[in-house]
């Protein structure tokens, strides 16, 4: 189990990025055709355009980064893609592509990202050793040897 133990509201994850194709980045551009469609950039990417979020001062809110940082989410070996709940608690087959935890924050910061968890656990099924890092700060690396 991970979780963000920092006094500071600065998010973190845990990311597992097990083919090197489907690295991505905290900040990725998109295009805007419309005022309803993102379109990611460069086409075929691993990103997602994460939209909405809780009002705010009466407007409404845009968040513009990469859902696939932001949230829980799994990508399959065949590129299925599976968003999963704040907190989630994951097993890991280890075929997968990409693992992430979502935005990590300690639980009395979580207002400052809305929808962010505040713990990620992963239960390993295969034995091998799984590097991980934090797509906020790539220079935050990690492993985890299951014998």
């Amino acid at each position: 189990m991970w979780y963000n133990p920092t006094l500071v509201g600065e998010p973190h994850t845990v990311s597992f990025v097990l083919d090197n194709k489907s690295n991505t980045n905290f900040a990725i551009p998109f295009a805007v055709p419309s005022s309803t469609k993102f379109m990611v950039l460069p086409p075929g990417s691993n990103v997602q355009p994460t939209v909405g979020g809780p009002p705010m001062n009466g407007m409404n809110t845009i968040i513009g980064i990469n859902g696939r940082v932001y949230n829980p989410v799994s990508i399959d070996s065949s590129g299925n893609v599976k968003v999963m709940s704040q907190n989630a608690n994951y097993t890991m087959a280890g075929s997968e592509k990409y693992v992430n935890s979502g935005l990590l924050l300690p639980k009395d910061k979580g207002q400052m990202y809305p929808g962010s968890s505040n713990t990620f656990t992963v239960t390993f099924q295969k034995a091998g050793t799984y590097n991980y890092l934090c797509i906020v700060h790539p220079w935050m690396v990690g492993k985890v040897i299951v014998k």
